[in-house]
C-alpha cells in the first residue's frame, strides 16, 4: 500500500512473524491447561495434552512452510554441507551409510541406509518374517532417532517380547510356551533398554488415519528434541481400509501417496509392511 516500506530483511521478517505465531499458538495452550489444572483431569492427561498440543503447533507450522517456494539458489550451500557432512562421516568410520544405520551392511550398500523423506515397502507373504525384520529394523534405528512402530496385528507387548527374544537368541514361539527362562530374557531386557526408550508404539484401528500417526511422530519428536523419526506400518493392507475406495489395491495405492507424503513432510523415514498371497508372490495374478 502506498506510504509502506518494504521490510529491510524480508527474510527476517518472515522468520519473526513466525515465530510469533508459534508464540500465539503456545499461549493458547498454556491458558487452556492453566483452566484444566483447575479441573478433575489427572496431571498425567495434562501433560498428554500438553505434548498433543506442541506436536499439532509444530504441524501448523510445517504445513506453512510445506507450501513455499524454494529456490535453487537458497538451497546450494545446505546441500554442499549435507555433502560434506556425508563425506567426513564416511572418511572416519568408512561406512557409506547417508541415512539411517539398518544394522545390515548389505541392505545399507543397497539403500545408503534408510533415508530421510523416503518411503520403504517391504513386501512378502504371510509368515515371511517381515514383522520381525521390521522391528529389527526399527530396534537398530531407535539407538540413532525416536521410532514410532504402528501396529494393527500384533499388540505392542508381542513386539516386545519378539525384540527381547531376538537379542536372547530364543524363538518367541518357546517364551511363549514358558519354554524360556526367565532370567535370559531379563539380561536381553538390559540391552534393550537403551533402545526401549526411543521406540513408540501406535495400535492401529479401522479408524487411525495419517493425520493422526503424524502428530504421534512429531510428538515423539518433540520429546526427544529430534529433528527425525523413523515410522513404520505394520501393515498397508490393513491401514488401507478406510481410504473410500471399494478396491483394495486402489485403498492400497491412495494409502502410498499418502505415506510418501507424510515421510516428506516429517523430513523423516516411512517403512511400510505389505502382504502379498502367495500366489501373487509366487508369480500368480494375488490381490495386494
Amino acid at each position: 500500500p502506498e506510504g509502506w516500506a518494504p521490510a529491510p530483511d524480508p527474510v527476517g521478517a518472515a522468520r519473526r512473524l513466525a515465530d510469533l505465531y508459534q508464540r500465539r499458538e503456545i499461549a493458547r495452550v498454556l491458558e487452556r491447561l492453566g483452566r484444566d489444572l483447575y479441573g478433575d483431569a489427572p496431571a498425567a492427561d495434562l501433560l498428554t495434552a500438553l505434548e498433543e498440543e506442541a506436536a499439532r503447533v509444530q504441524a501448523a507450522v510445517r504445513e506453512v512452510a510445506a507450501g513455499r517456494l524454494l529456490w535453487a539458489e537458497g538451497l546450494v550451500d545446505r546441500v554442499l554441507e549435507e555433502v560434506g557432512a556425508r563425506y567426513a562421516q564416511r572418511q572416519e568410520t568408512g561406512k557409506p551409510v547417508l541415512g539411517l544405520d539398518t544394522g545390515i551392511p548389505r541392505l545399507n550398500d543397497l539403500l545408503g541406509g534408510l533415508r530421510d523423506g523416503g518411503l520403504y515397502i517391504l513386501a512378502g507373504p504371510p509368515g515371511a518374517g517381515k514383522t520381525s525384520l521390521a522391528l529389527q529394523l526399527a530396534s537398530r534405528a531407535a539407538l540413532q532417532v525416536p521410532v514410532l512402530y504402528v501396529t494393527f496385528e500384533n499388540s505392542p507387548g508381542n513386539l516386545v517380547l519378539k525384540a527381547l527374544c531376538r537379542l536372547a537368541e530364543v524363538p518367541p514361539a518357546n517364551a511363549e510356551r514358558s519354554l524360556v527362562d526367565p532370567a535370559r530374557l531379563r539380561g536381553a531386557a538390559s540391552d534393550f533398554r537403551a533402545q526401549a526408550a526411543r521406540l513408540a508404539f501406535l495400535e492401529g484401528t479401522a479408524r487411525t488415519t495419517v493425520a493422526q500417526v503424524r502428530a504421534r511422530a512429531l510428538q515423539a519428536m518433540a520429546r526427544h528434541r529430534a529433528e527425525r523419526c523413523l515410522v513404520v506400518v505394520d501393515y498397508l493392507q490393513r491401514m488401507a481400509h478406510g481410504r473410500g475406495y471399494t478396491d483394495l489395491r486402489a485403498n492400497v495405492s491412495a494409502l502410498v501417496g499418502e505415506l510418501t507424503d507424510l515421510a516428506r513432510r516429517l523430513n523423516s523415514p516411512v517403512l511400510a509392511l505389505s502382504s502379498l498371497s502367495r500366489g501373487g508372490y509366487q508369480g500368480g495374478e494375488g490381490k495386494a
